[in-house]
């Protein structure tokens, strides 16, 4: 029965050109390749924020080691102990 109300449907649209028929099976279609093609690109863009946050985290770790190694050996070479070094760097720890 749904077969026959669809071609008369079709028989009805055909001679009028301003109406359009979309199924339902058509829209679901239609929509589910639409969420699938925004949850790629919502993938891609999240899998490169968090490349970016990575790379970014790696080159603070490094920028901050480099700064504490010159400045502790800054501080040896003016004479700070082994003692001090620890404290120093327990202090550090906690600050930051």
């Amino acid at each position: 029965m749904g077969i026959v109300n669809e071609a008369a449907l079709n028989q009805l649209i055909d001679g009028n050109s301003d109406l359009v028929m979309e199924t339902i099976k058509e829209s679901i279609t239609y929509y589910s390749g639409l969420q699938q093609l925004s949850f790629g690109v919502l993938l891609i863009v999240a899998v490169i924020v968090v490349c970016f946050s990575f790379i970014n985290l790696v080159n603070t770790t490094i920028t901050n080691f480099l700064s504490r190694r010159q400045e502790i050996g800054m501080l040896q070479e003016i004479g700070l102990s082994k003692k001090q070094l620890r404290n120093y760097s327990k202090c550090c720890v906690m600050r930051d």
